[in-house]
């Protein structure tokens, strides 16, 4: 077919001139833009179009902005709105909230991701088609946030598997993410942890390790420069004259933070009692670039700004050096306790976050230790002010990672709590949960319906346990005491022209599950018309021994002193030992555990200065054991080789070659009588 050249008319030049401004929209299409002139045929405006169609149905990359974060996507997402002729869809477009995950497998989850993977096929054919651009904004936490992670059930992978990717990840502080999953409530699994939330945030990288990463602090500092690093990694190019008008103020805002979200405390700490030192969250800060221990500055932006709360008076400067008290997220709940006590008409002022903050803070400094500055305070208190200091005390330890002194505070304020307190029950049920002792929490919020005057009876009663039975948790393995106390059970003592007694080298120093060997060898005793005494070489377990001894009322003993020496220096027979002293070194001892060794012993735990204690009971109770006297050894266990180990490496055998033999070994102890 032969083509005419378009006659020249002032309407054809008019038409040529509005197609070449047109083009010109163009250009960043066509790099080899050439301008109409009003001679040429205007069928080359054909063969453009085709060339157009051309490249839109060749093959082309899936462009996707894959997040980890509502703030990082909100920042990506701004970015690129800015670019024109670019539709940015997100994936909830295709998976909406109520269908995600859980319903996906009753939908046929395999044919919903095809579905989706093709109608975002057509849709990205169809925008190109028209000469535009479609990036698809992906939310990978949703699925990485719950107990089992299948990253094959989303989107990016399914396109994956169909055409190239060309993506980015868009990343924030972690910190700053976990926090807005928190007060949005979008975990998917409780409870919810940061060492959790970081192990899955590291799965999500690992899966795209091949994906450049653009960080949410890098847009605000530097639009320009990361719109580019976008461009390219979406295959995108904006076109020069973008850069200059890039708005950076729209970036702000996309940020900004809902009105009241609080997620620094007034002294710019994070607003968190989590642990910020555990190691998935420590890779996770190191893999992306970030400071674990601050937010970034986006982090303090509000669309409004936000009042201090009227109740809170402001926390007093740690001075340098001192110790900080990780109670931050806890403090609004504080001011809550406080005005709800005062409309109640409580008969003394709750003491406020600032005081509870400095009390711990004082303990945590103390040249006497924690503990001993702790019991200080306590006897200035009221049970309740003593219950929500000790409350907050194991929030801190918790927060830290020290759950072992967190549950043994908790312990001890739920002994404090008056029974009328709900408001503190609930305080103490959440740290509970925190610490992820369920039935613990939920035996205390039933406690007054077990118990007390106004507990339920009968039918009511039976059925409450009934409905709570499957939740029981599974049997705690108790420690080496429980094969003492079982011996004792069915071996009862034969009556002698004296008292038996039972001597306990190691009181209990934190009343965790499994353990609390001091009160629960108290109670056995206290049956058999036994005498006990605890002995232990840290003054504050036995004045803590003392005090249950009181409370049971109990006519036992509790002496302050090293095990080896009291034994040496012991003037009769003996006829139960529990030994259960110096610890071992397994490497998991808590800092405040080896302080209180090296306070009382003069140096951290070593496993030479544990043997050699336990050696020197066992010579004593070779020499005093009853005739029909039993030892009871804890934490002691045979290798491979058959060799005892840990606390009774050389006890053990030293026992065994001086007329005695084990007749129960079982939960890493050992119950021994003379052969």
């Amino acid at each position: 077919m032969t083509r005419r050249p378009a006659p020249r008319t002032p309407a054809s030049a008019s038409l040529t001139r509005l197609l070449n401004e047109s083009l010109s929209l163009l250009e960043p299409r066509f790099p080899a833009r050439q301008s109409l002139d009003p001679a040429d045929p205007l069928p080359s405006l054909l063969e453009r179009c085709e060339a157009l169609l051309v490249r839109a149905s060749a093959p082309a990359p899936a462009r996707l902005a894959i997040c980890f974060g509502r703030t990082a996507g909100r920042a990506g997402a701004a970015l690129l709105r800015q670019m024109p002729g670019l539709r940015l869809l997100s994936d909830y477009a295709f998976f909406p909230t109520e269908i995600r995950q859980e319903d996906l497998a009753g939908l046929g989850r395999d044919l919903l991701i095809d579905a989706a993977a093709a109608a975002f096929d057509t849709l990205d054919f169809g925008s190109r088609a028209r000469g535009g651009r479609l990036v698809l904004l992906h939310d990978a936490q949703p699925g990485y946030n719950h107990p089992s992670v299948d990253p094959e059930v989303f989107l990016p992978a399914r396109l994956r598997r169909r055409r190239q990717l060309a993506a980015v990840i868009l990343t924030d502080h972690p910190l700053l993410c976990w926090m807005m999953l928190l007060k949005e409530e979008r975990a998917g699994y409780q409870p919810a942890r940061l060492e959790d939330f970081s192990e899955r945030y590291l799965a999500f990288l690992d899966d795209y390790p091949d994906l450049p990463l653009v960080d949410a602090a890098e847009i605000t500092a530097d639009p320009e420069g990361m719109l580019g690093r976008l461009a390219s990694a979406l295959v995108l190019d904006p076109g020069a004259e973008l850069i200059e008008w890039l708005d950076p103020t729209q970036i702000a805002a996309a940020l900004s933070l809902p009105k009241g979200t609080m997620l620094q405390d007034s002294d710019g700490r994070p607003a968190t009692e989590e642990p910020l030192s555990s190691p998935a969250y420590l890779a996770l800060c190191s893999r992306l670039g970030h400071d674990p221990a601050s937010l970034p500055a986006h982090a303090t932006l509000r669309s409004t700004p936000a009042p201090a709360p009227v109740t809170r008076a402001p926390l007093p400067r740690p001075a340098p050096g001192k110790q900080l008290a990780h109670i931050a997220a806890l403090l609004p709940r504080i001011d809550t306790l406080t005005t709800a006590h005062s409309a109640l008409g409580a008969p003394h002022r709750l003491i406020g976050a600032a005081e509870v903050t400095g009390m711990i803070e004082d303990c945590l400094s103390h040249p006497e230790g924690y503990y001993e500055r702790l019991d200080q305070l306590l006897l200035g208190l009221s049970s309740t002010d003593g219950a929500l200091l000790l409350c907050v005390s194991a929030a801190h330890f918790a927060a830290i990672g020290q759950a072992i002194h967190g549950m043994d505070l908790l312990s001890e304020a739920v002994e404090l709590i008056p029974e009328d307190d709900r408001q503190l029950r609930l305080l103490a049920a959440e740290l509970y949960l925190r610490m992820r002792r369920p039935a613990d929490a939920i035996n205390l919020l039933l406690d007054d319906a077990r118990s007390g005057p106004h507990r339920l009876l009968g039918a009511e009663r039976a059925l409450l346990d009934a409905t709570l039975a499957p939740l029981a948790p599974t049997q705690t393995i108790e420690h080496g005491h429980a094969l003492l106390i079982e011996r004792l059970e069915v071996v009862h003592p034969l009556p002698l022209g004296r008292r038996r007694v039972l001597i306990e080298i190691g009181s209990t120093r934190e009343r965790v599950p499994g353990q609390g060997s001091t009160e629960k060898l108290a109670r056995v005793c206290a049956g058999l018309e036994m005498d006990f005494i605890t002995v232990d070489m840290d003054a504050r377990n036995t004045a803590m021994a003392r005090r249950l001894f009181r409370r049971l009322g109990l006519p036992f003993r509790a002496v302050t002193a090293k095990g080896e020496d009291f034994l040496a220096a012991w003037q009769g027979p003996i006829d139960y030992c529990f030994l259960d002293a110096y610890d071992f070194d397994h490497g998991n001892h808590s800092e405040l555990r080896q302080s209180r060794y090296e306070a009382f012993l003069g140096s951290r735990i070593a496993d030479a200065q544990c043997h050699q204690m336990h050696l020197d009971c066992a010579l004593s109770l070779v020499k005093k054991l009853a005739p029909d006297g039993v030892i009871c050894f804890d934490d002691t266990w045979t290798d491979e080789d058959g060799a005892w180990t840990a606390k009774g490496t050389t006890a053990m055998p030293y026992l065994l070659d001086h007329g005695f033999k084990v007749i129960l070994a079982r939960d890493r102890a050992a119950l021994l009588v003379r052969s």
